[in-house]
């Protein structure tokens, strides 16, 4: 079974933080993120995706 992969806004919703901040997150490497096959006119190499672990690892890293 595969891993369940969050948009960005979902991402954001569990970390309990804006999308700004979950970008942020992306640029600096602190959050993982996957590019997905999804093409569309925006984002024509993939759209970002988040493996649901990336948010456990992210929650466990602020609370170590």
């Amino acid at each position: 079974m595969s891993e369940r992969l969050l948009t960005l806004p979902e991402a954001g919703e569990r970390l309990g933080c804006s999308l700004s901040t979950v970008y942020r997150l992306v640029r600096s490497g602190e959050l993982r993120v996957v590019r997905s096959k999804i093409r569309n006119a925006s984002a024509p190499e993939g759209v970002l995706r988040v493996p649901e672990s990336a948010i456990a690892e992210s929650v466990e890293e602020v609370t170590v």
